[in-house]
């Protein structure tokens, strides 16, 4: 988290939470905030620092829709939400909510 890619991706995160503009946080490849985080699990950051958990927070608001528990490439408008017509079937949520 001090040395390598992990800090200097860090350091270009956006104040609330996402990378690049925030509207194309999936559509954005390789530099939206999804793709961002991919990479950072993929270099081992630490899920538990403030900055890792603010990104999570920001795909959870942005991305997630509740009714089907999928997650969307682009935010509604009306919802807030992920966009329900926008879930993409391989980003749908595996954990139980018990």
């Amino acid at each position: 988290m001090e040395k390598g890619c992990v800090p200097t991706i860090l350091a270009t995160q956006n104040q609330d939470g996402s990378w690049g503009v925030q509207s194309k946080f999936y559509r954005d490849k390789y530099r939206g905030t999804s793709w961002t985080l991919l990479l950072l699990a993929e270099l081992g950051a630490d899920s538990s620092d403030q900055r890792i958990k603010k990104a999570c927070e920001f795909i959870l608001t942005n991305s997630h829709e509740p009714l089907s528990g999928g997650f969307s490439y682009d935010r509604s408008e009306k919802t807030g939400y992920g966009l329900a017509s926008g879930i993409i079937p391989c980003l749908r949520e595996t954990w139980s909510t018990h």
